[in-house]
């Protein structure tokens, strides 16, 4: 096969919107854990170490956001984390940054399609949790889920690759459902407080000490930052400037 010439390269279609780009970086902010892995976390750290963890938390990821922003700013070009170090450090490091890139993503791609067989199993257990194939650390593998897992990877995948603008109007309507099923289960936890008094998580388990407690919150915080490198990648095909702030739609 003939290589490609430079002029023969498809050029990238600048369409995203910034609704777009705060949509994928909102979602790649909040991930499947933060609906997922609530009881999880408040028996871990209780109410009190959940709270301060996230806070924490919440304020390392800022700074990585913050300096993704200015790098953005600095070399608004294509690439992402794998051309700021080849920028700044060379092949090598640029080398190193990709492959770990590689690596991770890899990880969270079957994470997430892992988290979808895992809201299956809650609403439809007895369509999901049949022809068991194999266990690890004591928990099943059905085939369902596989094939439920596999079809989600194949439809985002065929989405993000397919067209610009699908994957830009689907991520943004899929945020802001996000937004309206979160207002709505905040307002109707909140009702429901108020109205029937819950005994709430104690403050810190009485298993570990507060500090430990912070701590499984804080090992939670590489999940939450995990995707911000899809925004910096995506800084070529931005349809406005990316040293411009304050303008939205």
């Amino acid at each position: 096969m003939s290589r490609l010439k430079a002029g023969d390269r498809r050029k990238l279609q600048r369409k995203y919107k910034p609704s777009w780009i705060f949509a994928l970086a909102l979602g790649a902010a909040i991930g499947w854990g933060a609906f997922v892995l609530p009881f999880d976390w408040m028996m871990s750290a209780g109410l009190s170490g959940t709270l301060l963890g996230f806070v924490i938390g919440g304020v390392i990821i800022t700074i990585i956001a913050i300096n993704y922003g200015l790098a953005i700013r600095a070399m608004p070009v294509t690439g992402g984390a794998i051309n700021f170090a080849k920028t700044s450090l060379g092949d090598r490091h640029s080398f190193v940054v990709g492959w770990s890139l590689a690596l991770g993503y890899s990880c969270i791609v079957a994470l997430n399609a892992s988290a979808v067989t895992l809201v299956f199993r809650s609403i439809l257990p007895s369509f999901v949790m049949r022809f068991p194939l194999y266990s690890v650390a004591e928990w099943t593998i059905y085939l369902p889920e596989v094939l439920i897992a596999s079809a989600f990877i194949g439809l985002f995948a065929w989405i993000n690759i397919s067209d610009t603008e699908l994957s830009g109007r689907f991520q943004f309507y899929a945020v802001l459902i996000m937004l309206v099923a979160v207002l709505t289960v905040s307002a109707v936890t909140g009702f429901y407080y108020f109205r029937e008094n819950p005994e709430l998580a104690p403050r810190f388990p009485e298993s570990r000490s507060p500090f430990s407690a912070v701590l499984v919150i804080l090992a939670f915080a590489p999940w939450a930052y995990v995707g911000f490198d899809s925004i910096p990648q995506l800084a070529g095909e931005f349809n406005f400037s990316p040293k411009r702030r304050w303008h939205f739609w």
